[in-house]
């Protein structure tokens, strides 16, 4: 799994997205990071492209 692209120590990028709410009670949520580096070795950074998306179900 992959950890969310903010608040992460040595992640340096952008990223966009969106939420929706298709339907009553339904939430859609969709995240691209196609830029972020993490300082991971001491030599170099390692590059990451994240799509994600998810659906909420509030019942």
């Amino acid at each position: 799994s992959t950890r969310e692209p903010t608040f992460t120590n040595g992640v340096r990028g952008w990223y966009f997205g969106f939420k929706a709410v298709p339907w009553k009670n339904v939430e859609w949520e969709t995240l691209w990071a196609p830029h972020l580096a993490e300082q991971i070795t001491w030599n170099t950074p390692v590059r990451r492209h994240i799509l994600r998306s998810w659906l909420d179900f509030h019942f």
